[in-house]
C-alpha cells in the first residue's frame, strides 16, 4: 500500500524526480507475493502472517485500498471466515496471544457497537472518519445521514 500511495503522491504532486517505474515493479512484486504466500488455499482465507493460521480483520480494507476488488472470491471468503470466526456479536475480536490473559477485547478499527477494546486509540477515530468519506464518495447522501444519525445514538 505504501509504493501505491507513493505512486499516487507523486502523480498528484506532478514529481518528476520520483523514480515512479521503480515503484511500480515493487509494488506489483509485494502484490504478487501477498497473492501468493499471504492467501491459504486450503482454507480460503487470507491470513494475519505468511505460513501462519491466524485471521486478521485488517483485509477487509483491501478493496477499499485497491488491492482486490471486493467481489473477489478470496475476499469474499476471506470475509466470510472473519464473520464465522472472530465475531462477537457487533464486533471483531483478535485472533493472536498476545500476552493479556481473560477474555479478549474487540479491535474496533474493524467493528462497530459497544464492546471492550481500544475505543481511545486514534485508529478507532480514524476508522469512523474514513468510514464517512467512503459513503460520501459513493454519492449516497441518505446513506450518509443515517450512518451519522446512528453514530450520534
Amino acid at each position: 500500500m505504501c509504493l501505491d500511495r507513493g505512486l499516487r503522491l507523486a502523480e498528484m504532486l506532478g514529481d518528476d524526480g520520483a523514480p515512479v517505474e521503480r515503484w511500480r515493479e515493487e509494488r506489483e512484486k509485494v502484490r504478487r507475493d501477498v497473492l501468493e504466500r499471504g492467501y491459504d488455499e486450503r482454507r480460503g482465507t487470507f491470513v494475519q502472517a505468511y505460513g501462519e493460521r491466524p485471521l486478521d480483520a485488517a483485509v477487509l480494507h483491501a478493496p477499499l485500498m485497491g488491492f482486490l476488488p471486493g467481489d473477489d472470491p478470496r475476499v469474499v471468503s476471506t470475509i466470510d471466515h472473519l464473520i464465522e470466526e472472530l465475531s462477537a456479536g457487533d464486533a471483531l475480536l483478535y485472533e493472536v496471544d498476545d500476552g493479556v490473559s481473560g477474555h479478549e477485547g474487540a479491535f474496533l478499527l474493524s467493528s462497530d457497537g459497544e464492546a471492550l477494546g481500544n475505543y481511545s486509540q486514534a485508529f478507532t477515530h480514524l476508522a469512523l472518519i474514513e468510514a464517512a468519506m467512503n459513503l460520501d464518495a459513493a454519492g449516497d447522501e441518505e446513506a450518509l445521514h443515517a450512518w451519522a444519525a446512528q453514530r450520534a445514538r
